[in-house]
């Protein structure tokens, strides 16, 4: 590993858990390292494979310093939470706005419908159109449907442990160790435990209590000494 990669993947394991002085304090230590091992003869791969992974050597500083804090950050309101929820709510259903505007409001605690919309308007063009016609609706369905799927478990790990509406309130998801959310991770929080628990409940009740496990998530981060959510 180079001295660049390494600095930035310490600079991203950090970011956002500790300020940002204790993080220019940590990568200055951490370039004096490079910078005495560069003198003794060393390459910067053996210097950096002597450090440690950066992800660890952050993990460790985390858990040394600040147990409490890194492990799940500063407690944040719940007005930010449901801010943040509302536009994540938002952004899966962006594609099909064009097609179905009811579905910003329905589509999120109501997956079912999302899932309906779309295999109706596919079998419409299916009996309407030509080949090409019906391959183009089917790509631009199939996007869309993926868009909705995947964008935010894509954001929450592309851009460690945000989303669009978590970054617009300045929130970051950490796992139980204060690290970054792994692809797996994102999967389960945001497919898993939101839109198949929002699908579950709309389907066992009424389409309206969609919104009940993210009423109860936002509650417990209410009432939960470190602000957790479901």
């Amino acid at each position: 590993m180079t001295r660049e990669r390494f600095m930035r993947e310490l600079q991203e394991a950090l970011d956002g858990l500790l300020p940002d002085t204790e993080i220019e304090e940590i990568r200055a230590d951490h370039a004096e390292f490079f910078d005495t091992g560069l003198a003794e003869g060393n390459t910067e791969e053996e210097v950096a494979e002597r450090l440690g992974e950066p992800t660890r050597i952050a993990l460790a500083l985390l858990q040394r310093e600040t147990p409490v804090k890194t492990s799940h950050g500063k407690k944040v309101p719940v007005y930010k939470r449901a801010v943040a929820h509302a536009v994540d709510a938002m952004v899966p259903i962006l594609p099909l706005l064009w097609l179905g505007p009811r579905l910003l409001i329905t589509g999120f605690f109501w997956p079912q419908s999302v899932a309906e919309f779309l295999s109706a308007r596919l079998s419409t063009v299916q009996a309407t159109h030509g080949i090409w016609a019906r391959l183009l609706w089917a790509i631009v369905l199939f996007s869309s449907a993926a868009w909705f799927l995947l964008v935010n478990p894509a954001c929450l790990w592309l851009l460690k442990g945000q989303t669009l509406g978590k970054w617009l309130q300045g929130i970051r998801v950490v796992d139980s160790a204060g690290g970054a959310v792994s692809p797996v991770q994102a999967m389960v929080r945001e497919v898993l435990n939101k839109l198949v628990l929002n699908a579950l409940f709309s389907s066992l009740w009424s389409p309206y209590a969609g919104v009940v496990p993210s009423l109860i998530s936002l509650v417990w981060c209410w009432v939960s000494p470190r602000g957790m959510t479901i």
